[in-house]
């Protein structure tokens, strides 16, 4: 490990479940994620560290498929795993949910099958930067981290190539070094937002390939690698201005084939590149308020520091903030890390089973979590660390259906039970500690 955004020497930090080559790494804010790789046998496992806490890697699941040369992005909710070796190229790409351990699912499917690619990520967006099919190719392409399916043509590199690093801002994705057929010193840029060609903005101060790409959204490293040689060498470059790479400090030992996370790369940054602080720590101490009705439809909820008193102000919409899109009749609850706003009526007035969270932590607009087993409003929920449960509604008729989300796991409710009869409205009034949750009134 190193601290990003001071100069000095890798520490020793643990090591993984298993010994392998060419794995892709990938991280939120609190895990860090590497799959796949060579033992010298193709494998499927997927190994996580805390990444606050020195210490071994334990087992986090499975790829869908066994394949090395893969690589790997992510925003705070998703890991996406792309491409790789079978020993065949892959077109495959799968995805985790990092806060919950368990097996990646099917994703999509890249434009090409592509071994020994890059990948950066956006909050929301992910992108693919070259590799070889078996050519070195220059082909970019993309997906949006919160949906499935499969890649979409973005653009291509300033030279074809594979066995790049690769690092991003919230804004920019760089790909630094490869080989085509000779090792490469480029440094490329691209706009990750925005359908186009990468743009040669400098060069590393040796020509390197399969080197592990990290950044703190502000600055990029390249760390190791073959420059022919195995290499300690771990070099810098500032995202938002290019230039040449500058040296940093050097590995515990010389290594290649190597692939690097961190907690507080461009998709974990929305909007600020790289000038977001840090993470919000003050749990348990912010409360959020979700959309409504002023008279009209509100799109916009907002916060307040609960231990401090004054006004709330804006967090983020409710999708993108476009009239119509927001909701009034919702049922919201959360846990340690997210907040779930789930059901209501939007514009016109429609029963929704449409739910939306939020991260505590960092501003910004709702996004889709899953659906109540059918839609309703005027609901109640309450919660622990790991569910969220609504009760009752109206649709219009009143239910006494009791639904549950797994708070940490984006997907549809399940059934829990049943309220003792159908109740709606004043149900707004409900609460619970760690273990049992009461509904009032209604």
């Amino acid at each position: 490990s190193v601290t990003i955004a001071s100069d000095g020497n890798a520490s020793f930090f643990g090591d993984l479940v298993i010994s392998s080559g060419f794995r892709g790494s990938c991280a939120s804010f609190v895990r860090g994620l590497w799959s796949g790789g060579y033992t010298p046998s193709i494998v499927d496992n997927i190994d996580y560290i805390t990444i606050k806490t020195e210490g071994n890697a334990a087992d986090f699941g499975n790829l869908t498929t066994s394949r090395e040369s893969l690589s790997m992005t992510s925003n705070s909710i998703r890991g996406i795993g792309m491409g790789g070796g079978t020993p065949s190229n892959s077109n495959v790409i799968d995805y985790v949910t990092i806060a919950s351990t368990g097996n990646a699912t099917d994703f999509g499917d890249l434009t090409a099958a592509t071994g020994y690619t890059q990948a950066q990520a956006s909050p929301t967006r992910g992108v693919r930067l070259g590799g070889y099919t078996p050519t070195k190719i220059d082909t970019i392409d993309f997906v949006e981290i919160m949906t499935t399916g499969n890649a979409v043509d973005f653009g291509n590199l300033s030279q074809a190539r594979a066995g790049i690093a690769g690092a991003s801002s919230s804004t920019r994705a760089i790909a630094m070094g490869g080989y085509s057929p000779t090792v490469r010193d480029t440094i490329d840029f691209i706009t990750i937002a925005s359908q186009g060609n990468a743009i040669d903005y400098g060069d590393l101060s040796a020509a390197n390939y399969t080197a592990a790409g990290v950044s703190n959204s502000v600055r990029a490293l390249s760390i190791g690698g073959l420059a022919p040689g195995i290499t300690n060498a771990i070099e810098k470059l500032t995202i938002s201005v290019g230039g040449n790479a500058t040296d940093f400090g050097d590995l515990v030992q010389p290594t290649s084939q190597l692939a690097g996370c961190s907690d507080s790369h461009g998709g974990l940054n929305d909007g600020y590149m790289g000038t977001r602080p840090l993470p919000y720590t003050d749990n348990g101490d912010r409360g959020i308020f979700t959309a409504g009705i002023d008279p009209g439809f509100e799109e916009q909820f907002s916060f307040v520091k609960i231990a401090s008193t004054g006004n709330d102000q804006l967090f983020g919409f409710w999708t993108d903030g476009a009239p119509g899109t927001g909701n009034y009749y919702s049922a919201s609850a959360g846990g340690n890390t997210r907040g779930i706003a789930a059901g209501g009526k939007d514009d016109p007035g429609n029963s929704k089973a449409d739910s939306k969270y939020l991260v505590f932590s960092t501003k910004g607009n709702m996004a889709s979590f899953g659906d109540l087993t059918f839609a309703r409003h005027s609901s109640a929920a309450c919660s622990n660390s790991l569910r969220t449960v609504v009760a009752g509604g109206a649709t219009p008729s009143r239910s006494n259906v009791i639904d549950y989300f797994t708070t940490a796991t984006l997907a549809n409710a399940a059934d829990f039970g049943d309220l003792n009869m159908g109740t709606s409205a004043s149900l707004s009034s409900s609460g619970g500690n760690h273990t049992r949750g009461l509904y009032l009134g209604g």
